[in-house]
Parts: structure tokens; C-alpha cells; sequence
């Protein structure tokens, strides 16, 4: 079962049909949600809510028989979905969130650059003064 949302089902009374096929009756009296196909249909289900379009009651008779040939049928949903949507927008049934404004990144800000020491220095010998020599002689002969 697709989700239910009352809202979106209620809100397609008195609306005009948006799939308008050659049959409409023109009535907004008669006006439903009707679900288009979608992998959530099937024997007994109906897809989302909001995969779907205002019917009239010819209109909506129509589609659920499948009177139309496949391809026309998938071009009047490809029609009537967005029509139904834009609808929805326009009244307040459905809010998109905001756009993103597009401002440049903050620059980033990288420490000062350190100075590297050479291995001397960092084993603290000033340069200049030679590293003391061992004085090793465990093994040597005297």
C-alpha cells in the first residue's frame, strides 16, 4: 500500500481535471485523486498519494479501465502529474524548501608556514659547532 495522505486527497475536490482526456466531463463536483501506476500499485493497492493527478469522474473511469493504449496513457500521466503538482504548489498544498544561495565558499585560512629545521638543529646543536664524537672504546686495543 502507497502512502495515504488525506490532505492531498482532500484537496483535489472542486479542482479542475488534469488529465483531461477526450471523455471530461468537465465537472469539478466530481473531481478525486487518482493514483497513477508505480511499483507500489498492484492487485489491491494503489500507489502514494502524491503520485497522482484531479480526475474528473469520466476521466478517472476511463484511465482505471485502461481505454487507452499504453503509451498514451503513460503521456497523459507525464501531463497530468506536473499539472497536479504545480496546482498544489500554487494553493499552499505543497511547499518545496528553500533554494540554496549561492555564496562563494569562506576563504581558507592556513597557518603561517613553519620553518623546517635540518636534523642538527632539531638535536640541538647550533650551527657552526660540530656534534660530539663518542668515546667508545669498549672493543678497541690500546
Amino acid at each position: 500500500m502507497g502512502m495515504v495522505i488525506p490532505k492531498l486527497r482532500d484537496a483535489a475536490r472542486g479542482q479542475v481535471c488534469t488529465l483531461r482526456l477526450n471523455v471530461c466531463n468537465h465537472d469539478t463536483g466530481t473531481t478525486v485523486l487518482a493514483h497513477a501506476p508505480s511499483n507500489v500499485s498492484g492487485m489491491g493497492n494503489k500507489s502514494h498519494d502524491f503520485w497522482g493527478a484531479h480526475a474528473c469522474s469520466a476521466c478517472h473511469d476511463a484511465i482505471d479501465h485502461h481505454n487507452l493504449a499504453p503509451d498514451e496513457e503513460a503521456a497523459v500521466w507525464f501531463r497530468a502529474i506536473p499539472a497536479t503538482m504545480e496546482n498544489l504548489i500554487a494553493r499552499g498544498m505543497m511547499v518545496l524548501p528553500p533554494e540554496k544561495q549561492n555564496r562563494p565558499a569562506p576563504e581558507k585560512r592556513c597557518a603561517a608556514p613553519r620553518k623546517l629545521k635540518s636534523s642538527i638543529q632539531s638535536a640541538g646543536f647550533q650551527k657552526g659547532h660540530r656534534p660530539m664524537q663518542s668515546r667508545n672504546t669498549f672493543g678497541t686495543k690500546k
